[in-house]
Formats: C-alpha cells, structure tokens, sequence
C-alpha cells in the first residue's frame, strides 16, 4: 500500500485541502469521489484509514469508487468483505471474499477470512475447505492453523485438531485460549 498520509499533507481525495480539514476530520460527511489524479491505490488508501476510525460509510464508498474502476481488485475485495464483516453482514462478507480469491487466488488473509465467516454462519464442512486452501497459500499461517483446528474440533475429529492446535502454537505461543484448546 502507499505511504501514510499525514494530517497535514494534501487530501488524496483531490479537495485541496490539507487531510485533518477534509476527510482525515473526525466530522468528515458525505465525500466527493476521488478525482482522475488519485491512483485506486491512494483511494484505497484513504479508504483503509476512514475504516480504521470507524467511518464505515466513508470507507465502503470509496471501496466501491475502486471497484467501479477495477471490479477484480483483490484488496478492494477483501476489504469491502472485512468491511461487511465488521457490520455483521456475513453472507455479504463471504461474497466479497470469495470474489477476492476468485481474482487472486494466492490471498492468504481473503482465505482465512472466508474459513471464518464460514464457520460463523454454521457452515463447517465450507470452512474446513477454505482453511484446508488457506493453509496450502500460506503454510505457516497461524490464524490459518488455529481456525482449523477449531473447525476440526467442532467436527469431533479431536486428534487431527490437537495438531492443528499445536502447530498455531509453535508459530505463536502467547494466546491463551489456544493453550485451553
């Protein structure tokens, strides 16, 4: 991604304003799309950061501005389902990331994400799939290991989960529910 804006540099979204006095503003209302001269990457950018604050609606609007223009940009995807996520719109959520690893097929973070909506909406058979393939992307992936081994767990496969546990331990030991696991 680009680099950080600062409260004082220039708004990326074309304004003329410095960021603090225009979207970076804790009361920022509706904005204008982004003109020509900002790259969907800049757009993105100040999209993420709106989404950080909680300026959902900010975000999911500029989001959907780089979607408009590149409808198979993975990281907008993935990021409108981490959005929708957020708001409790899991099936939405999975749509849009199943969509981001439709067009990018090696997203590891879009992978584990979907595992997890998956298994929130009851569907531990898809998740266990979706893991299995997040883990095959990203091998060493803790989140990866320790979700499956929670879906394994589910499935009553106790032994097989164990492993799945012990493995997300040996890359981070310091979450304490996956020592009760």
């Amino acid at each position: 991604m680009s680099v950080k804006v600062g409260r004082n540099d220039p708004c990326p979204c074309g304004s003329g304003k410095k960021y603090k006095q225009c979207c970076g503003s804790p009361r920022a209302g509706q904005i204008a799309p982004a003109p020509a001269q900002a790259t969907e990457r800049d757009v993105l950018q100040l999209a993420m950061e709106h989404h950080h604050a909680g300026r959902l609606p900010l975000a999911e609007t500029l989001y959907r501005q780089v979607l408009s223009k590149q409808p198979g940009n993975a990281d907008a995807l993935y990021l409108m389902g981490m959005l929708c996520r957020h708001r409790g719109e899991l099936p939405d959520a999975a749509g849009f990331f199943a969509q981001a690893l439709q067009h990018h097929p090696g997203h590891a973070g879009a992978a584990v994400a979907l595992g997890n909506v998956q298994q929130s909406l009851g569907k531990i058979d898809a998740a266990e799939a979706t893991f299995r393939e997040a883990l095959r992307i990203h091998p060493e992936s803790f989140e990866a290991h320790a979700n499956f081994g929670t879906v394994l767990q589910a499935q009553g496969r106790l032994d097989e989960a164990a492993a799945s546990y012990r493995k997300a331990l040996s890359l981070n030991d310091k979450v304490a529910e996956l020592h009760g696991n």
